[in-house]
C-alpha cells in the first residue's frame, strides 16, 4: 500500500549523485541510461542553428518574446499563461520560489530535482511513496484521501513519471486539482515525457491551480539547447516571472524554437516509440529474474535482483552498454535500473547482451 513520509533530504549527498548525472560517460558506446528522443536532429533545426552564428554577438531577447508569441499560436494559447524557461529545470526552481509552499508532497518514486526546488526555499517535503505490488500506479481516491490528513499547500506530479513510466489521464488530474482546491492548493505538473508518451497534455484544461511544465528539447532529441515551457493561469505565470533572471535562453536555443515546432516527423515517432517500447518490454520480460513494469512513454523501469552486477558487466562489453541505476530515487533500491528505448538495432543488441551476461550468471 502506497504511503506518506517526510523528506530526509540532504544537500551535500544530492549533488554527489547528480554529478552522475548527464555527460558524465567519458567511452563511446551505448547509452540507454539518457530517456531522449534517438532520432536525429531535425535538419531545419540544424540550419536554423548555423544560420544564427551570425548574430551570436547580439544579446538574446530578455525572455524571449519572439518564442513565446511562436509558442502561443502553436498551442493556441493566450501569451500571457506562457512563459520559457533554460530547460524545465529552471521553471521547477522558479515554480518553487514563486509559491513558496509550507508543505510540499511529492509524489515517489521520481526525479529528485523536486526536492531539492523546494529544500531551497524552505518548505517541508513529504513523499507519497508508490509501491511495486501496485505496478507504482497512483490510486487517486486513496491519494486524495491521505493527503487531507496533510493538507499540503503543493502537491507535485511528474506525468508520465520518471522513472516509472505511468501516466496519468486528464481526468485523473483534474480529481486532484479539484480535492486540493477545498484548501487553495497547487499542482505542479511535470509533462516533460508527454510528448514521447501515448497520453495527452493536460495544458489544455487551464485549471487555475495547475502549471503544467514541459521539456521542449526531449522529445526533438536536443537536450543540450536547454529549452522548457511552462503553461499556467495568468496570475501564476506572472507571480514566476518576478523570480525570473533576464537571459536565462540562449540565441541559438531561442532560434530553434520555430523549426522544433515545425517538426513534420511526429507519426514515425509515435510508431517508433510504440513499436520499440513494446519489443523491449516483451523481450525482457522473457528473461528469467528480470521484471520489466509496463511504461506509457519511451523508457521501462526494470526490477532484477543482480541489477548493479549486470549495470558492470553491460559497461565492459564492446562496445559497452550503459543503462540508468536508481538508487537515487525514493522508493527504490540497487535492485532497479531504468532502461531508455533506442532503435531496433540497439534495443536488439541490448537484449542480446543481457542474455549473455545472464548466461554467464551476471
Amino acid at each position: 500500500m502506497s504511503y506518506i513520509v517526510p523528506s530526509t533530504y540532504n544537500l551535500i549527498t544530492n549533488e554527489k549523485k547528480m554529478n552522475q548525472h548527464g555527460g558524465g560517460f567519458k567511452k563511446k558506446g551505448l547509452d540507454f541510461s539518457v530517456n531522449i528522443n534517438p532520432m536525429a536532429m531535425s535538419p531545419q533545426v540544424h540550419q536554423a542553428l548555423i544560420e544564427k552564428l551570425t548574430d551570436i554577438h547580439q544579446y538574446p531577447e530578455i525572455i524571449g518574446t519572439s518564442a513565446i508569441q511562436t509558442l502561443s499560436e502553436y498551442y493556441n494559447m493566450p501569451k500571457s499563461h506562457i512563459i520559457l524557461g533554460n530547460g524545465a529545470i529552471e521553471l521547477i526552481y522558479l515554480y518553487a520560489r514563486a509559491l513558496k509552499p509550507n508543505k510540499v508532497i511529492v509524489i515517489s518514486p521520481t526525479f529528485n530535482e523536486y526536492e531539492r526546488a523546494f529544500y531551497t526555499v524552505g518548505s517541508k517535503v513529504y513523499h507519497y511513496v508508490l509501491e511495486k505490488n501496485e505496478q507504482f500506479q497512483i490510486n487517486v481516491g486513496a491519494f486524495i484521501k491521505e493527503i487531507k490528513k496533510i493538507t499540503p499547500e503543493c502537491i507535485v506530479l511528474c506525468n508520465p513519471n520518471n522513472p516509472t513510466g505511468q501516466l496519468l489521464n486528464n481526468e485523473a488530474i483534474r480529481k486532484i486539482s479539484e480535492a486540493i482546491s477545498q484548501w487553495k492548493g497547487f499542482l505542479m505538473l511535470d509533462e516533460s515525457f508527454i510528448e514521447l508518451s501515448t497520453g495527452k497534455s493536460s495544458r489544455e484544461l487551464l485549471l487555475e491551480n495547475v502549471v503544467c511544465i514541459q521539456s521542449l528539447t526531449k522529445y526533438y532529441g536536443v537536450p543540450g539547447l536547454r529549452l522548457g515551457v511552462a503553461f499556467g493561469s495568468s496570475e501564476f505565470i506572472d507571480k514566476m516571472y518576478r523570480y525570473k533572471e533576464p537571459w536565462t535562453m540562449n540565441a541559438l536555443a531561442l532560434s530553434a524554437i520555430k523549426p522544433l515546432l515545425n517538426e513534420t516527423n511526429h507519426q514515425s515517432i509515435q510508431d517508433w516509440l510504440n513499436r520499440e517500447k513494446d519489443f523491449l518490454y516483451a523481450a525482457l520480460n522473457k528473461m528469467k529474474g528480470i521484471k520489466a513494469f509496463w511504461s506509457s512513454t519511451n523508457f521501462l523501469l526494470i526490477h532484477y535482483h543482480k541489477a548493479q552486477q549486470l549495470m558492470e558487466a553491460l559497461k565492459m562489453r564492446q562496445p559497452p552498454i550503459y543503462l540508468r541505476k536508481c538508487t537515487d530515487f525514493i522508493g527504490l533500491d540497487e535492485t532497479y535500473i531504468r532502461i531508455a528505448v533506442k532503435s531496433r538495432a540497439d534495443n536488439d543488441m541490448l537484449i542480446q547482451e543481457i542474455d549473455n551476461c545472464l548466461a554467464k550468471g551476471d
